[in-house]
């Protein structure tokens, strides 16, 4: 099986998001954010708006995300850790 490298713009978006995260859970929480890079693309209750809004921007699907703006689960936890709580 082949290594798959995350783009590096995807990955500059998930940084961005992940920097971003407790300003835009303050602001945005239950919305859809888009980023490109650093680039915020807009927010809106419907991701596709924001699909929409990139394609329009000409831009492809590896070079912006599209993420909900909710709490993150550390990546070390599981579920049988919560399940624990």
């Amino acid at each position: 099986m082949e290594n798959f490298e995350t783009p590096p713009l995807i990955q500059q978006s998930y940084d961005a998001f992940r920097k971003a995260l407790l300003e835009l859970l303050k602001t945005n929480e239950g919305e859809w954010v888009g980023l490109n890079g650093d680039i915020c693309l807009g927010f809106a209750k419907n991701p596709s708006k924001l699909y929409q809004k990139a394609f329009k921007l000409g831009l492809t699907e590896w070079q912006f995300i599209v993420h909900l703006v909710v709490p993150e689960v550390p990546e070390e936890m599981n579920l049988e850790d919560l399940l624990d709580l």
